[in-house]
């Protein structure tokens, strides 16, 4: 990486300029670090024409934006080197201006000069009226170029130890953002149209844009070596890049991002450009100055300079020195009057220390410039005298006028003779053409055209305004030749010279045409002449024209070949006789050449029930005319349609077919198609018939038997399945099961039948509701057979579930009857059984039993001791919904009757 004392230099002065003779070149001033002092190039000549001796070791290079100072960066002295370009001399200096100044920019104003100082974190503000720093940037970090926006309200610095372009407002010096640029940036520059900044990085050998509006970063390119300066073209199209290490300067596109070098050798430091970006100056290390043409991209000169040349910043004036003052009075002021106009002469009077712009001539009410005398003043009225002054301007503004000249009055002549007369023959008469000439500034009134024929005495005339005059009544058949002359207030202006000589005849009429007629790229048409009044000379031949055809022949008809089919074509026929070509017939009516389609391509068959379906491609080419339909035959069946797909019917399912198809247009039917693959016509199968459907735990089987018909292809599968909900099996026989089904739920279950054609229609449903088997039963048992009326009686009931699986929500009932008066009870559990622990009354509880389980009740009853009637206990259990229980007989048990009295063997 280059040294920070090294890579300095400042943003683009944004100075005027005003386009002046090429013979005043602005200058040109390098800083020469090692030999302390500025060469001063004329750019015009590129040649050195002063050395002004600075302070220790100048870097940086800022001239104010009227070219009149230059500032000199001294980089050891501390200071501030200001020179007089009028005099090339040093006429102040800004001692202890900041440690190691280096780069210095000018405000676009030109009232501030800021310097950055690599000793310092700061740039500092220079006050020119007064030569003293007024104000500083702080926290800067090796502060290196400088630029400003136009109106100069923002100043971007390039920090090289911070990485980032430091964006501040110039007027309180606030920091507004720090935009990341890059490691050890040194140069940073605005391009023309304000709409973004380029600033290099020397640490990462790259440049980057930066988005003035938003203060982000855009773009980035890199070098192959480490840059030091740039510079922009005015068209902002092109960014010039010095690369110190590989002795190049890099063309850089800034849209394109493409690139290229030129090689110069050395050590190239700092970069400017001329004003008008034609020639680039390279401050070059090693003891010259590289001039570029950058049109070119080559090298037009090497100008020696002093020991080690840098010059960072802006080192090219971008105009001229400004003059002392307005020039003196232009003198002899002397008007000669012309034809509307006054041609102004005069002496010149002194410039002012500067460059003439322009004089300005004004006569009357009208003013022209020019660079030199005579000036000429147009536009002047005709008769009115004028007299003249002459004002002479140069870069500080115009000098006083001279005295008036003399007085000239501007008139007016005859008009010129017109030129680039052309006689056209016609029938009858003559065309006569020219060119509008000079009116002698007075408006021509009218033109006179004249035609004669030594074969006739009298000469034929007639008058128009414009071009073309038609002189009629010339006899056909003679030979004439034609003048113009113009007319004006003044007079007859002369004659023109005499046209080429021209023939009057008549062309034949418009022939008549008829309809063509098509063939294969080919058009066949009849015509027929028309006779005219005046008559024309014999036809010697006929052009027809069709489209961009035509053709050639002496009689009706004429066929035209090498057309497009399918395009259509009007057709035009011309005649030609000796006099030239009648008018083009009236368009005949379009046709279309045309030929039969050629044949469509088959891209797929697909069967159905008892039909075909073949889709197809329109034919490449449809023989020049549309194609107004398709006949497809499938076996002995046909279909005509316009689709491009079309279904061919009434054939017989699994029996395999071929198809073709070919297209038909206006002309006729095209060659058919090569055949399809064989196809299959077949439907879905028709439904299985379902016999029966048996519950499980959970589950359904279905049994059916196949369908009637398999619509013509063999059946793959079928599918069984249960609602509500989305139950289903899959097989490819009967029976099949459907499981996952709840237990105690109502369910239709159905059968369909699938092919490789799809799936036909379900079988009718049955009903169904899929169940747990169990084996309950009850026990019920009092020990007695003889109750005592008024005595208690014990019952035990016993519920027992005798399948594997539990069943919960088991009921249990009972029912003693009205002999009893008194009834309690209490349930018992046996392992993995629940019931409730107590009750009276009648028993009617849901019990749970567990597998291979069971529950008892224990009943206590007291008999009613009147009347002395038997008494019987009977108790009852039912399965919930979802159980089957199919051994219904020992789902109930009695105890009795028991005899009730007061003996058990009945004696009362």
């Amino acid at each position: 990486m280059l040294s920070p004392a090294i890579l300095c230099r400042f943003a683009v002065l944004c100075a005027a300029f005003w386009a002046l003779p090429a013979s005043a070149a602005p200058f040109a001033y390098v800083a020469n670090a090692d030999s302390d002092d500025v060469s001063v190039i004329d750019i015009a000549t590129n040649a050195v024409v002063a050395t002004v001796p600075v302070g220790d070791e100048p870097y940086g290079v800022g001239i104010t934006p009227d070219n009149r100072y230059v500032y000199v960066a001294n980089h050891l002295g501390n200071s501030l080197s200001v020179i007089d370009a009028k005099t090339n001399t040093v006429t102040a200096t800004v001692a202890n201006v900041c440690a190691n100044p280096a780069f210095v920019e000018p405000t676009p104003d030109g009232t501030e000069m800021w310097v950055s100082c690599l000793g310092e974190t700061r740039v500092v503000v220079v006050n020119r009226a007064t030569h003293t720093v007024t104000r500083w940037l702080v926290f800067q970090t090796q502060p290196h170029g400088i630029t400003f926006n136009a109106d100069g309200s923002r100043v971007y610095v390039a920090s090289f130890g911070n990485a980032t372009v430091r964006v501040h407002r110039a007027d309180v010096l606030w920091e507004l953002k720090q935009v990341p640029s890059g490691i050890a940036p040194t140069d940073v520059q605005i391009e023309p149209s304000g709409v973004f900044a380029w600033v290099l990085s020397s640490g990462e050998s790259r440049i980057t844009n930066i988005d003035l509006a938003t203060n982000r970063t855009d773009r980035t390119q890199w070098f192959s070596a480490p840059p030091f300066s740039l510079t922009i073209h005015p068209d902002g199209a092109r960014i010039y890049v010095t690369l110190p290490s590989a002795g190049l300067v890099s063309r850089f596109n800034p849209s394109t991002f493409g690139q290229s070098t030129i090689n110069v050798g050395g050590t190239p430091m700092g970069i400017d450009r001329s004003a008008d970006g034609s020639r680039l100056y390279v401050a070059n290390e090693n003891g010259y100055v590289t001039v570029l043409d950058t049109a070119t991209n080559a090298i037009v000169a090497t100008i020696p300079v002093g020991s080690k040349p840098r010059s960072h910043g802006r080192f090219v004036a971008k105009g001229f020195l400004p003059p002392d003052s307005v020039p003196e009075v232009p003198s002899n002021v002397v008007a000669t009057a012309g034809v509307a106009q006054v041609s102004v002469a005069f002496s010149a009077g002194g410039d002012g220390g500067g460059p003439i712009l322009r004089y300005t001539a004004t006569c009357g009410t009208q003013s022209q410039t020019g660079m030199a005398s005579p000036i000429v003043v147009s536009n002047l009225a005709i008769g009115t005298p004028v007299t003249c002054t002459v004002v002479a301007t140069n870069a500080l503004g115009d000098g006083a006028a001279s005295a008036p000249s003399n007085a000239a009055t501007p008139y007016a002549i005859v008009p010129a003779a017109p030129a680039g007369v052309v006689a056209t023959a016609g029938d009858y008469a003559i065309a006569v053409a020219f060119a509008t000439p000079y009116d002698g500034h007075s408006a021509i009134t009218q033109y006179t055209a004249t035609c004669a024929t030594p074969d006739i005495a009298s000469p034929f005339t007639a008058v128009g305004p414009t071009s073309p005059i038609t002189v009629i009544g010339t006899p056909n058949a003679h030979s004439y030749t034609c003048t113009v002359f113009a007319t004006n207030a003044i007079g007859d202006g002369a004659a023109s010279a005499p046209s080429a000589a021209a023939m009057p005849d008549a062309a034949p009429p418009r022939p008549t045409i008829q309809t063509p007629v098509r063939g294969n790229g080919q058009l066949t048409v009849a015509f027929a002449p028309v006779a005219a009044p005046n008559g024309y000379s014999a036809i010697t031949s006929w052009t027809l024209t069709c489209g961009s055809r035509q053709v050639s022949g002496a009689s009706s008809p004429l066929v035209v070949t090498g057309l497009t089919n399918g395009v259509p074509q009007t057709c035009t026929v011309v005649a030609r006789n000796a006099r030239g070509d009648s008018p083009p017939s009236e368009p005949s009516a379009a046709v279309a050449p045309a030929t039969v389609p050629d044949a469509p391509e088959i891209v797929g068959v697909a069967r159905g029930n008892g039909m075909v379906t073949v889709s197809f491609v329109p034919p490449a080419y449809n023989g020049g005319m549309p194609v107004t339909g398709y006949i497809v035959r499938c076996g002995t069946q046909a279909v005509f349609g316009g689709n491009l797909s079309l279904p061919v019917s009434g054939l017989a399912n699994g029996v395999p077919v071929t198809c073709t198809v070919l297209a038909r247009n206006d002309v006729g039917d095209g060659a058919p198609s090569a055949p399809s693959e064989s196809v299959t016509p077949a439907t879905v199968p028709d439904a299985p018939t379902l016999t029966s459907v048996a519950s499980g735990d959970g589950s359904a089987q279905l049994v059916f038997a196949a369908p009637a018909q398999d619509g013509g292809a063999d059946v793959s599968g079928y599918r069984a399945s249960c609602a509500p909900g989305a139950h289903a099996a899959n097989g490819t026989a009967s029976p099949l099961v459907v499981e996952g089904l709840t237990n105690g739920q109502t369910y239709t279950c159905s059968v369909v039948a699938t092919n490789e054609i799809g799936t036909g229609v379900a079988s009718a449903g049955l009903a169904v509701v899929p169940r747990r088997v169990a084996d309950l039963s009850v026990a019920i048992d009092n020990g007695t057979s003889f109750i005592a009326g008024g005595a208690t009686t014990t019952y035990l009931i016993d519920v027992a579930n005798g399948a594997a699986a539990g069943v919960a929500g088991v009921r249990v009932r009972t029912a003693f009857g009205q002999g009893f008066v008194d009834l309690a009870w209490a349930c018992s559990a046996q392992a993995g059984s629940q019931c409730p622990a107590s009750g009276s009354g009648e028993i009617d509880a849901l019990v749970d039993m567990a597998g291979q389980s069971g529950v008892t009740f224990l009943v206590t009853a007291t008999v009613a001791a009147q009347p002395e009637a038997p008494v019987s206990g009977t108790a009852t259990i039912a399965a919930p919904n979802s159980v089957d229980d199919p051994v219904a007989s020992n789902d109930t048990a009695t105890d009795g009757p028991d005899a009730v009295g007061i003996f058990a063997d009945g004696f009362e």
